[in-house]
């Protein structure tokens, strides 16, 4: 293993000189890392919150990027790998994990989004006097905030119709390959990688067929470009909460840099 790991390094510095084809840049950064003055007192407390999902989420863009990069240089010492039982370890112990890691990272962004946006929608609409009154923020409230109560009660914003389509974009994702690999790995039977493991049953047309040995696996051939329009999926996503936070929020109006 000392080998695959010496590969893994040296696969992992290569990944990162590449120039990746999006540079992730965002617009508000400036706002939130530079000392600020608040012009309107109403926006202070949603300048926290927002301050604070702001940054979180940009670190969850970059920890997307890390375990992206961490996946890919494995996928390359498995290609490069010769020994049979070695191959196997790798893909279980590594590339399995690091599937686990990406794809509860997009999960968790996009959670994060609709999390971000009920709570600041919410309070900016009570702000503006025109609050939301079939849904209050408390304790159990705050627990529940789904993609539903996002759809169900903030849809009539124009900025959150605009960020719908694009969560639900990743949404989907996870019904399909390779992503589904985060809810089956997390609440059923963890789906097979390559020709090792995998579901032992098949569901179709409403019947369930129990089968004996590994069942259909995900192939690290058809994971790489899915795995890479998922990213780009939450970078676009990234932006429109960032357009969000302009047009909605106003944000470059309430905010004076010194």
């Amino acid at each position: 293993m000392n080998k695959a790991l010496e590969n893994y390094k040296t696969f992992l510095n290569e990944i990162k000189k590449v120039k990746e084809p999006e540079t992730f840049a965002p617009k508000l950064d400036e706002f939130f890392s530079s000392s600020f003055s608040v012009v309107d007192s109403h926006f202070n407390l949603i300048y926290l919150i927002l301050g604070n999902n702001y940054n979180n989420l940009y670190n969850a863009i970059l920890k997307i990027q890390r375990h992206m990069t961490e996946l890919f240089a494995w996928m390359k010492v498995y290609e490069k790998e010769n020994d049979e039982k070695q191959k196997y370890v790798i893909l279980a112990e590594e590339i399995g994990d690091s599937l686990i890691l990406i794809s509860n990272s997009i999960y968790s962004f996009k959670e994060k989004v609709i999390y971000a946006v009920v709570v600041i929608s919410w309070m900016h609409q009570g702000f503006i006097g025109e609050p939301i009154e079939k849904w209050k923020l408390n304790e159990k409230s705050e627990r529940e905030i789904t993609i539903r109560i996002l759809k169900e009660y903030f849809s009539h914003v124009n900025e959150v119709k605009k960020i719908l389509p694009k969560i639900d974009k990743i949404h989907v994702s996870f019904h399909t390959k390779p992503l589904d690999f985060r809810p089956k790995s997390t609440h059923r039977i963890t789906p097979g990688i390559e020709k090792f493991g995998g579901q032992q049953y098949l569901i179709k047309n409403g019947h369930i067929r129990f089968n004996f040995g590994p069942g259909e696996s995900i192939k690290l051939e058809e994971t790489k470009p899915k795995i890479e329009q998922s990213y780009s999926a939450c970078l676009d996503l990234f932006y429109e909460f960032e357009n969000y936070c302009i047009n909605y929020l106003k944000v470059k109006e309430k905010i004076q840099l010194k």
